[in-house]
């Protein structure tokens, strides 16, 4: 089925690149530790960037249909964010991050559901699992990235995974 749907495909790939980097998330502990948080106020800091982020997914199930450049733009904002949690001072910085990854879920949730609607017939569960395998293979990428570069690294991968939502996520007939 995904061989014989290069739009499928593509639309996988997407998918699974957006939610591989949903392992940024292991790393905002370091982060809030990093910006000067005391090891006391890391948790509270960190449900805080959580709340954001579940605000992003649910505005994100409420995006209409939105294509690929609209996806993609989202994407770089939510990179470009990141960008600047790491060099931004300490508050401004968590904001940032907070700002960062509730836009990066919202960005999640439209491309999963985008996916969603391009499965017909009795593939959806494969498919699905497809992508969801390729999520946590490219997750890998998240991890590779923070290890060699910090949260810079992790940020850039962010901003390099835009061309691929806007290709594999534009809006077909």
């Amino acid at each position: 089925m995904l061989l014989r749907c290069p739009a499928l495909l593509t639309a996988v790939g997407a998918v699974a690149l957006v939610g591989g980097l949903d392992g940024m998330e292991e790393y905002f502990p370091v982060l809030a530790a990093d910006r000067g948080v005391p090891a006391v106020a890391v948790p509270s800091t960190v449900l805080g960037v959580m709340l954001t982020g579940a605000a992003g997914a649910a505005l994100g199930g409420r995006l209409a249909r939105p294509g690929g450049r609209t996806l993609a733009a989202l994407l770089a904002a939510a990179g470009l964010s990141l960008l600047g949690a790491g060099v931004a001072p300490a508050v401004v910085g968590l904001i940032a991050l907070a700002v960062g990854y509730g836009t990066y879920l919202a960005v999640l949730v439209a491309a999963e559901a985008e996916l969603q609607r391009r499965i017909t017939g009795p593939y959806r569960a494969t498919v699905t699992s497809v992508a969801g395998a390729g999520i946590e293979l490219s997750s890998l990428l998240v991890f590779a990235a923070r290890a060699g570069g910090g949260g810079t690294s992790v940020a850039l991968l962010v901003l390099a995974v835009v061309p691929v939502v806007a290709a594999g996520l534009r809006r077909r007939g």
